[in-house]
């Protein structure tokens, strides 16, 4: 016969259980799973993360984290800063100048303003946006392609003819184009014409919104 003292004396108490409950899931915990003892060890069988019950209160359960997971981060350096730790096991991964970061599910795309030049097909006269590249066909007469407004130094645009007419480049107020020594009209009145049909041409900003040059030409141009 085994002696259990806890005959003799059963103000000692109840004995807690000794390993404690297991569950395993392939899910964490939530609130809801009330209906276990105090103590109680919940494994996600799919991530391996493991969890006990610390608390209930009415029908309201409250599990805490032990860790576990396959390579589970629990820093993240970065170029700058040093280490970050998690807040509540969060990290936010921000875009910063030309970078923007979208979330969904378990995905996170990080996508960089800037670092590929979109090409569009226009057919009518098109205003351009800085670091885009064109191919005009416009039918009938040459496409007016106008250079951005707003630009900073670096920005670029491209263009490409197509169509039978080609295009010409031109110019918003204060703007100049320049190619080698030789320097378009300032202003509206200024543009840049490709003698060519397939000519194509790309231009640099040198001084934010209104001094451009030209970088390539495929042919020679007309410059007014």
């Amino acid at each position: 016969m085994t002696f259990n003292p806890l005959n003799l004396f059963p103000y000692l108490g109840v004995r807690a259980k000794n390993p404690p409950d297991l569950i395993k899931e392939t899910r964490n915990p939530t609130t809801s799973d009330y209906q276990y003892q105090i103590g109680t060890l919940w494994v996600n069988t799919t991530g391996v993360d493991s969890f006990q019950l610390v608390g209930i209160s009415g029908q309201t359960a409250t599990w805490t984290s032990l860790g576990g997971g396959t390579a589970q981060i629990s820093t993240l350096t970065g170029d700058t800063g040093g280490a970050i730790s998690p807040t509540a096991g969060n990290i936010n991964i921000l875009g910063g100048t030309g970078a923007s970061v979208a979330g969904s599910g378990s995905t996170l795309t990080i996508n960089v303003v800037g670092g590929g030049m979109k090409t569009t097909v226009v057919t009518a006269n098109t205003p351009m946006a800085v670091n885009t590249a064109y191919v005009a066909n416009k039918a009938g007469t040459a496409a007016v392609m106008t250079l951005p407004a707003v630009a900073a130094v670096g920005d670029v645009v491209r263009v490409s003819g197509l169509g039978a007419t080609s295009y010409s480049i031109a110019q918003n107020a204060g703007q100049s184009i320049h190619l080698d020594a030789t320097t378009s009209t300032v202003g509206v009145g200024g543009s840049v014409t490709p003698t060519s049909r397939y000519q194509s041409m790309e231009i640099l900003c040198i001084v934010a919104n209104t001094e451009w040059t030209i970088l390539y030409t495929s042919d020679a141009v007309t410059i007014v």
